[in-house]
C-alpha cells in the first residue's frame, strides 16, 4: 500500500482499502482505515463518499474520532479531504485538534 501511495497510485486501492474499512476485525470505533478508504476513492473520481464523511465531520465534530495509535493518519485523512474538496472549517477543525495534541503532548488531555 505505502509504494502505490508514493507514487500517487492511491486510485489502485480504494476498493481493497474499503474493504479492510469494513472488516468485522477491527475495533467498532476505529475509523482511520475508513477515512483512507474513502481519501482513496475520492483520488479514484469518487467524491460522494469523501463529501458525505466530510459533511458528517461538520455535524458531529472531529471530536468522536477516537485517540488510538490511528489517531494521526485518521486526522491525515481528513486534512487531505479537506484540502481536496475545498472545505475550509473542517481544515481549521483539524488544524485546532492537531494543535490542541501537540500543546498537551498527551493522548488523554487534548478535549
Amino acid at each position: 500500500m505505502a509504494i502505490r501511495t508514493f507514487q500517487g497510485r492511491e486510485a489502485e486501492l480504494a476498493d481493497l482499502a474499503a474493504s479492510i474499512a469494513t472488516s468485522p476485525i477491527l475495533i467498532e470505533r476505529e475509523c482511520a482505515f475508513g477515512f483512507a478508504a474513502t481519501l482513496f476513492a475520492l483520488r479514484a473520481g469518487r467524491p460522494q463518499q469523501a463529501q458525505a464523511l466530510l459533511d458528517r465531520l461538520r455535524r458531529d465534530g472531529l471530536g468522536p474520532i477516537p485517540l488510538s495509535s490511528s489517531w494521526l493518519l485518521a486526522m491525515l485523512a481528513v486534512v487531505e479531504l479537506a484540502a481536496a474538496l475545498e472545505d475550509s472549517s473542517i481544515a481549521q477543525a483539524a488544524y485546532d485538534a492537531l494543535c490542541r495534541m501537540r500543546s498537551c503532548g498527551s493522548w488523554h488531555h487534548w478535549r
